[in-house]
């Protein structure tokens, strides 16, 4: 069988689940529960064969990157790397702007460009953050990430219909 494993988003694994993720993929395979049936269980192949690529979704990579040479030598991936650059009020538990694009640069030479993609996502809109917000925070990113990103995606998320749909 062949997979394409997402690792992941719900959860972000490379940031914080980094030496268990190393070791399941270490150890050729991972148990999962199906989130809508909790008493089905699945054992779900990790083993290289088995696997077509990894996309890694994260907001910060750096603390898996000291497996990185297991990673190349095993399998193909590439990274969804988030960044918006939103103030410590929206995202409280980021790393700084700085660790991040310093990180993007290092990955972009080590792996190449081609094998990262960078998610501005959420673009959100409140009474502080406003388009204008986003534009500037994406110039920026592009600005001090120099040549390192060649792909992006851009989410847009419109916080105020979502309150608006919970209050009712």
């Amino acid at each position: 069988m062949s997979l394409i494993i997402s690792a992941s988003r719900r959860t972000d694994l490379p940031a914080y689940y980094s030496k268990w993720l190393y070791m399941r993929l270490k150890e050729g395979f991972v148990v999962i529960k199906n989130p809508f049936n909790p008493s089905q269980v699945e054992k779900i192949s990790l083993k290289p064969e088995d696997v077509i690529g990894i996309v890694f979704w994260t907001r910060y990579f750096r603390p898996i990157e000291k497996h990185l040479n297991f990673f190349q030598e095993n399998y193909y991936f590439y990274i969804h790397y988030t960044l918006t650059g939103y103030p410590e009020k929206f995202e409280p538990y980021n790393p700084s702007f700085s660790k991040v694009i310093e990180d993007i640069n290092f990955l972009s030479e080590t792996l190449g460009k081609e094998r990262i993609i960078w998610r501005y996502d959420p673009i959100f809109f409140t009474d502080v953050c406003i388009l204008y917000t986003a534009c500037y925070n994406s110039s920026k990113i592009s600005e001090n990430s120099g040549y390192s990103l060649r792909d992006s995606s851009f989410i847009f998320y419109d916080y105020r219909i979502f309150t608006n749909r919970m209050d009712h």
